[in-house]
This record gives C-alpha cells, sequence and structure tokens, in this order.
C-alpha cells in the first residue's frame, strides 16, 4: 500500500537550492519555485489495482519531477518492504552475482560494493519490484499507463568507504531510448546529508548525453561516441545541487537522464544500504548503440526499436489490468 499522496495545496514552501532543505520563504533559482523539492506523503490511499487504475501523484508534484528531474518522496515505503529488503540484501551479499562489483580497492578502509539483477536470484527483491508502490510511483511521476522494470541495483557503502558515486547520467549505460525512463533510490538505513546523492537540477533537459564511467575506476566506457561528461561545480555556486537527508521509507526519483553523484560513507557506524529501481514507461524502446553497454546484460531477444518485454525487461503494471503475472523463474 502505498501510504499517502500529499495534497497541492500543502506544497506551500520552497526548498534550499543547495541542500534540499525546506526554507519558507527563501528564494528559489528556478520558474518552479511554487512547490517542494520536498514532498511529505500524509493521506493514507488504497493504490493496489483492484479496480485496475492507480492514484495519481498529484499535478504539483509531477510538475516538480519535471522541472528539476529528481524529487524526494517521504514515507512511501512501509516497513514491511525495508525489512523484506534488508533480508534481501544480507543473502546478495553473502552470495555476490555475476556482475558484482567491489568499487573499494583491496586493503582500504571501508567496502562499496554494487551488484544487479537481484530481482532474478533473490525472492525479497523479486516480490519488490513486482508487488511494492515503486512501479505505480513511476507510472504516476511520469505519467505512463505502463512500467516495464529495467533492472535492479543493491549499492552499498559501509562505514568509512571513501569511495564516491561519480557524476553521471544512467541512461547512457543503457541500450534504451525514450523519455519516459526513472530509477527509484530506495534507503535502507538514515541517510544524513554528507553522504547523500546529489543532483543537478534540470540536467535531465539538457540535449546532451554523455559517456558512462565504470565506478571502479572512472574510466570511460569504450568506442560510444559519446562526451565526457563537463565538470560539475560542487559548490553549487553555478549549478543548482539537490540533495536530501533520508529516512528508511522515504526515496529518491530521477530521471535517466539527470546527472547525480555521491561522496562516500565517512561513518563510523551506519552503513549505507539501498536499492535502485529501474522503470520504464510508454515511449521506451530497445535501441542497441554503439560501443559499451551495461544494460541488457544478456540478449533480450528484441528487435532494434521494439517495446520493451520478456524476461530481461518484464511488464510489471498496466493501468488497465493492474500488476501483471511475471513469468521469470
Amino acid at each position: 500500500m502505498l501510504k499517502g499522496l500529499a495534497a497541492a495545496e500543502d506544497l506551500g514552501k520552497i526548498c534550499s537550492p543547495r541542500t534540499g532543505r525546506v526554507a519558507p520563504g527563501e528564494p528559489h533559482a528556478c520558474d518552479s519555485c511554487c512547490v517542494s523539492r520536498v514532498v511529505t506523503l500524509e493521506t493514507v490511499r488504497d493504490v493496489m489495482p483492484q479496480s485496475g487504475s492507480t492514484s495519481q501523484l498529484t499535478g504539483a508534484v509531477a510538475r516538480a519531477y519535471e522541472a528539476d528531474g529528481a524529487i524526494c518522496l517521504r514515507g512511501v515505503f512501509e516497513s514491511k518492504w525495508l525489512e523484506l529488503l534488508r533480508d534481501g540484501v544480507e543473502a546478495a551479499l553473502r552470495s555476490p552475482g555475476p556482475h558484482a562489483e567491489d568499487y573499494t580497492p583491496a586493503g582500504s578502509q571501508g567496502r562499496f560494493f554494487g551488484d544487479i539483477g537481484l530481482w532474478k536470484r533473490f525472492a525479497p527483491f523479486k516480490e519488490f519490484a513486482m508487488r511494492s508502490p515503486a512501479a505505480l510511483v513511476a507510472a504516476s511521476l511520469m505519467g505512463a499507463s505502463r512500467i516495464n522494470l529495467i533492472y535492479d541495483q543493491l549499492l552499498v557503502k559501509e562505514p568509512r568507504t571513501q569511495e564516491r558515486t561519480p557524476w553521471h547520467q544512467d541512461q547512457p549505460y543503457w541500450a534504451l531510448d525514450g523519455n519516459q525512463m526513472c530509477s527509484i533510490w530506495l534507503p535502507l538505513d538514515p541517510v544524513d546529508d554528507a553522504t547523500c546523492l546529489r543532483f543537478v537540477a534540470g540536467s535531465h533537459k539538457w540535449p546532451q548525453v554523455y559517456n558512462p564511467l565504470h565506478f571502479k575506476d572512472g574510466s570511460g566506457y569504450s568506442d560510444t561516441g559519446l562526451p565526457q561528461l563537463p565538470r560539475i561545480d560542487e559548490s553549487g555556486e553555478t549549478m543548482r545541487l539537490l540533495h536530501w537527508e533520508l529516512e528508511p521509507g522515504d526515496c529518491l526519483v530521477f530521471s535517466g537522464r539527470t546527472v547525480h553523484g555521491g561522496p562516500g560513507n565517512m561513518n563510523d557506524a551506519s552503513r549505507r544500504r539501498a536499492l535502485s529501481t529501474r522503470w520504464a514507461g510508454d515511449d521506451v524502446r530497445y535501441v542497441r548503440r554503439q560501443g559499451e553497454v551495461a544494460i541488457p546484460t544478456e540478449d533480450p531477444g528484441l528487435a532494434y526499436g521494439a517495446r520493451l518485454a520478456g524476461r530481461e525487461f518484464p511488464l510489471v503494471w498496466t493501468r488497465a489490468g493492474g500488476f501483471e503475472t511475471c513469468t521469470q523463474d
């Protein structure tokens, strides 16, 4: 159950362009400053698809997402989903998949660990992908009538981890084209401001996509023909950066084209476990690009320009029929 959707009249505060914190009356750099970039979900509604439809996130919230390319939603996921995923994370750490990576050099303190395609291997991640509110949130923010799962990704930064998440866009990693692609980044631990992801507001509207980077060594993907991402001004003086303190149950939703990155986790005791699920709407098509590509990891059996379907990109939800039955073993 999605715990609630804020009414537009409740969104009169203004978000600080540097910290992402709510600051009533503070000047704002963009044209869409009439709403907060931090949305409190207050009114409990049942959005399970018995009627074949989903409640829509308010127009004000969708407009904030469209303006900035990233938004914070508070209290979206109930504790049952968090506990399910925490169990799944420990299982995934014990049994890494074929595409798992440790981004922290051997002998260094901390650990930055990543793995993908967990829903194919662990029941908790499959249950979350196919039955949690995530697909509904993606559909509502993107205005989509159908939602396919692109993949899921586990990102763990243990205490005293120095390794950063490099500045990047998600979409160039994928052999996909379209506008309706987003990520939902769900933390399973409290995330303080010093540890949270940073987003360049409005960068999803930049006309260019940029060459992906390998997280382990910062090297660019080979033979893509894409330019290098320009230097990001982390001071926030020339670029408006969005970031938020988060509690488990909160989530960040951002466009596949939004430039983002993140610091390490230099806390002495607090872990930073997060699951990022990637979602596609109506207009997304399979387009095999030149050069190195990360997703899909296997041949999806789709023709160039085909709508997403099948084992690699399962259909999760439609407005007409609600949640679909996934046949993945």
